[in-house]
């Protein structure tokens, strides 16, 4: 699957079974020093182990367009500490965050776009990410209200999957009037 996406896999890959960060999945770059870093990809236990075969091909796809689009995040703690470096000033930290989260959106339609060129599965990409929600509100109370209020106040990192969901659409209309749709991935396709 990296391959199809034109990536190779990271050297490490982490399985991160704490709840709630086990709900989810990322390509990391780790700052080892000042002059290294090291990829990381993380795989939640409980979002494989609600994934269906299909879901699964769509995250490690979407995952690997953020790799192959250069979508890579700190470590968060590396974030925090890039956070202390850029300014103690809350205000001028609140602005560049609003910057960098809308940023974020436009990298996650990105990688959901890879990932629905690799697949050819707006509806998997779609369950997964649907899946993804309910796993948080399942370890995470309340995060469809947290996740409500963020978007409201355009701080959220990722866009609602309702809009994410008519990306998707948007382009499985488009693909279909244009050629003839391709097979769907499975593990045995791959």
């Amino acid at each position: 699957l990296a391959a199809r996406v034109g990536v190779s896999l990271p050297p490490e890959v982490w399985l991160i079974c704490v709840a709630p960060q086990s709900c989810n999945a990322g390509v990391y770059r780790t700052i080892i020093d000042r002059y290294h870093t090291k990829l990381q990809l993380a795989l939640g236990y409980e979002l494989i182990k609600i994934c269906n075969e299909r879901e699964f091909i769509a995250l490690m796809a979407h995952e690997f367009g953020h790799l192959k689009l250069g979508h890579l995040e700190c470590g968060l703690g590396d974030q925090l500490l890039l956070q202390q470096r850029v300014t103690p000033l809350a205000t001028i930290n609140y602005l560049i965050a609003l910057i960098a989260q809308n940023h974020s959106r436009q990298d996650e339609f990105a990688a959901d776009l890879i990932a629905y060129q690799v697949t050819n599965d707006a509806a998997s990409i779609h369950s997964m990410l649907t899946k993804l929600a309910q796993a948080y509100e399942q370890h995470l109370p309340g995060y469809k209200a947290i996740m409500r209020h963020q978007h409201l106040l355009r701080v959220s990192s990722h866009p609602t999957d309702a809009d994410r969901y008519a990306a998707l659409q948007k382009l499985h209309q488009q693909r279909r009037y244009q050629t003839q749709p391709a097979n769907k991935l499975t593990l045995a396709t791959l």
